[in-house]
């Protein structure tokens, strides 16, 4: 009997041993571990050693991962209609998501305006967010053929002045309006207009069709046909910090509306998504 409660006394010794040495090595920054490593005669055993290179890898994994930069646009594009968005210090929630699918024509018929190139590409596509507060932040080309940019629009639509649209588009050819002179220039000749007390000079006209992600934007679909909309996009004459974007709203449900802001930068502007 006393042989074998030695026995055991001496197998629990070496379990606590073991115990102690495995949290040294496991563990070589603090006083223990660094003694351990000191007084140790052997290397320490390879099993330990893969648990402290595994250890370390995930530390560097977290830590990538924690000061990874954030893609703001990205994180624009995913998120959906009832998320908030943090504006310099201000929350706007979504309100609803839409996708421009930009529309050209091919065979020379402008009625026959498409998505799909004859040659199977798809056209740019720009998101559209509305936000509380009666905001639009849209992603668009800043003219025809222009670098893209993001703006941030308020709404006045209720501010757009009776007859409006027939203004715009007037009475081609013999007496267009500013639309449709820019169109009939092929969009090279800038024309000038007023609304809203301020000159504009027309920069771009882009024809989409609504894609809508979520909420109930502007423009909707009617039954199973996407809703229509060709854009133009005006730049102030006298404060060029400043845009218009009036929307015509073609086919489907919803009205046309009016916006004026600003370009804007989501990785400045955007303190949390």
């Amino acid at each position: 009997m006393d042989i074998l409660g030695t026995l055991l006394m001496l197998l629990a010794g070496a379990v606590l041993t073991y115990f102690a040495l495995a949290w040294g090595w496991l563990n070589p920054n603090s006083g223990w571990g660094k003694f351990v490593s000191e007084y140790w005669p052997g290397d320490t055993p390879e099993f330990i050693k893969k648990k402290l290179k595994q250890r370390e890898e995930k530390a560097a994994q977290v830590l990538e991962d924690a000061t990874r930069p954030v893609d703001v646009e990205q994180v624009i594009q995913e998120t959906r209609t009832g998320d908030f968005l943090e504006v310099l210090g201000k929350a706007f929630q979504y309100v609803a998501k839409m996708i421009w699918e930009e529309l050209e024509w091919f065979d020379g018929n402008k009625d026959h305006k498409v998505h799909i190139a004859p040659d199977g590409t798809r056209l740019r596509e720009f998101t559209a967010i509305l936000l509380s507060g009666g905001q639009m932040l849209t992603e668009q080309p800043e003219g025809d053929g222009q670098a893209m940019n993001w703006f941030l629009y308020k709404d006045f639509t209720s501010q757009i002045p009776q007859g409006f649209e027939g203004f715009m588009k007037g009475s081609p050819p013999d007496n267009p309006g500013p639309a449709a002179r820019f169109a009939m220039s092929d969009q090279k000749d800038p024309v000038e207009f007023r609304v809203l007390d301020r000159t504009w000079i027309t920069r771009d006209i882009i024809w989409a069709d609504v894609r809508v992600e979520g909420g109930k934007p502007f423009a909707r679909n009617d039954g199973g046909q996407k809703a229509r909309v060709v854009m133009l996009l005006s730049q102030n004459r006298d404060d060029t910090a400043e845009w218009l974007l009036y929307c015509d709203l073609r086919s489907g449900k919803g009205n046309d509306t009016l916006w004026i802001g600003r370009k804007f930068d989501p990785e400045v502007e955007i303190d949390r998504v």
